[in-house]
């Protein structure tokens, strides 16, 4: 699958998967990326076994008076 997903798309694919309730889907998906997001802003690592790792990344701002093209 090379799709890009939204928080609600993914509890939905997560309640089709597991039969729980999609209330309890949805929260599970938001509390994961909360987690994620935690960690994050506390300048730590994430290691998701099987997804990947989300860490933060510093990008120098763009100097650039034109938008049109890339920095």
């Amino acid at each position: 699958m090379n799709a890009k997903l939204n928080q609600k798309q993914l509890s939905e694919m997560f309640y089709q998967i597991n039969g729980k309730s999609r209330q309890k889907s949805e929260l599970f998906v938001k509390s994961f990326f909360e987690i994620i997001e935690e960690e994050l802003l506390k300048g730590e690592q994430v290691k998701v076994k099987g997804l990947g790792v989300f860490k933060t990344v510093k990008v120098e701002p763009c100097n650039r008076q034109s938008w049109q093209k890339p920095c």
